[in-house]
């Protein structure tokens, strides 16, 4: 598990944040974009590591800023390791 601390960044034009990861991960993950778990705070998340513009970030969603009590700005602990488990979505007819 990789352990940093980020400040919340605000994405432009949307109520959407997301936090730089200070290190490179097609270096030591081999891929430009990476299934994680992450803890903000210490509150599970399962996203996506993607780089974006030369740099590497996650989302972090409005919903775990409510509950964290965070906004752009602020400092939040970050814990990642790799998610290797399997995603599935399930599809509901209409």
């Amino acid at each position: 598990m990789i352990n940093f601390n980020a400040i919340i960044e605000k994405h432009e034009g949307i109520n959407g944040a997301y936090v730089q990861i200070p290190f490179d991960i097609e270096e030591l993950f081999g891929s430009k974009r990476v299934k994680v778990k992450v803890r903000f705070d210490n509150l599970e998340y399962r996203g996506s590591i993607v780089n974006m513009s030369g740099c590497y970030l996650i989302g972090i969603t409005q919903e775990i800023r409510n509950i964290i009590n965070k906004n752009p700005g602020d400092l939040v602990a970050v814990k990642i390791e790799k998610d290797e488990e399997e995603r599935s979505v399930i599809l509901q007819k209409d």
